[in-house]
């Protein structure tokens, strides 16, 4: 029979929680930088106020350089947000 302590069981559970954890963070930062890096439905455009050009992943962006909030048109076109 074999005789196991309380600790070393303990001890067994929470590194296997840890290593969980661990293992689906890593899986959700890989997968949003892979996301981020071969998406090819994000569209390139420039920004009207700067002429920077801009990463449009959702519909509305602030420009990052000049600070002007843009908007996706339904025709395509970024334009000025009031």
């Amino acid at each position: 029979m074999i005789v196991v302590k309380k600790g070393v069981v303990r001890m067994v559970v929470t590194t296997m929680i840890i290593i969980f954890i661990s293992l689906v963070l890593l899986l959700s930062f890989g997968y949003f930088i892979y996301y981020l890096i071969f998406n090819n439905k994000v569209k390139k455009l420039n920004c009207p106020t700067c002429g920077r050009e801009l990463k449009v992943i959702q519909k509305t962006i602030k420009c990052p350089h000049c600070k002007s909030k843009l908007f996706e048109h339904e025709n395509g076109e970024l334009m000025l947000r009031n």
